[in-house]
């Protein structure tokens, strides 16, 4: 017969789990939506349907619940590009596979505007939290520059530098997520999901030059939710971590 104190103790721990991923989710949310700035803790707890006090106790500040969502995000993003690079064949050249993460960065950043909405609206923070997310010890970041210092030891894309390649990429998705119907009116006629297929191909095109890759290589797709899907990872983050582990 299973131990009493161990089974209440393995509950204890599931609803301790779930409220700080019930937190980070309303605040993910918020943040984007309404900006850094406009949101409360006691917002966020409303919410998530918390008290106010329990917050402070699993995160402390409002800028710590900020970080918490950072960091999952940046995780979740990580996760995604190394799932991506266990499925290349090792015979893949190094410019192809660095294509590919970024093609498929890019589809994700403009299925979900909100990695892109706390990017937004950290320009108009202090720097603090600018440098918290553009760190360039991240474990995403740390991976992109491997990939292309790989390309760079090979002769390819040796113009190329990994922040030219982080600020189009962020650029481009953002471009779309905050111009949304410019880009409709730019392709009358088509639904939005076709839309978002041709913003996407203009920007795998830009990385191709780039990256001295033929424009042969860009997949042909019907939309970007299918294409990522092939990953065979979720592309949902805020269902894809254990807050217990951030």
């Amino acid at each position: 017969m299973p131990d009493k104190d161990k089974r209440i103790g393995r509950q204890s721990a599931e609803n301790t789990k779930q409220t700080r991923k019930d937190i980070i989710d309303a605040a993910t949310q918020l943040f984007c939506q309404q900006g850094y700035a406009k949101v409360s803790l006691r917002a966020i707890s409303e919410q998530a349907g918390v008290s106010h006090g329990l917050i402070r106790h699993h995160f402390g500040t409002k800028f710590q619940v900020w970080q918490q969502v950072c960091d999952r995000i940046e995780a979740y993003f990580h996760q995604f590009v190394s799932s991506l690079t266990q499925e290349f064949s090792p015979e893949l050249a190094s410019n192809e596979r660095l294509f590919y993460v970024i093609i498929n960065l890019q589809a994700v950043l403009m299925l979900d505007p909100r990695p892109i909405q706390l990017m937004a609206d950290s320009m108009g923070q202090d720097a603090q939290m600018h440098d918290y997310i553009f760190d360039d010890d991240d474990e995403l970041a740390t991976l992109i520059a491997s990939m292309l210092k790989q390309c760079h030891q090979e002769g390819l894309a040796t113009e190329l530098a990994v922040k030219e390649l982080e600020w189009l990429t962020c650029a481009s998705a953002n471009s779309f997520v905050s111009l949304a119907p410019l880009a409709k009116n730019t392709y009358p006629g088509l639904s939005f999901e076709q839309v978002q297929v041709k913003h996407w191909r203009l920007f795998a095109r830009s990385i191709c030059a780039l990256l001295e890759l033929d424009i042969g290589i860009i997949p042909k797709i019907e939309n970007l939710a299918s294409f990522v899907a092939k990953s065979q990872f979720i592309t949902d983050f805020s269902n894809n971590f254990d807050c217990e582990t951030l």
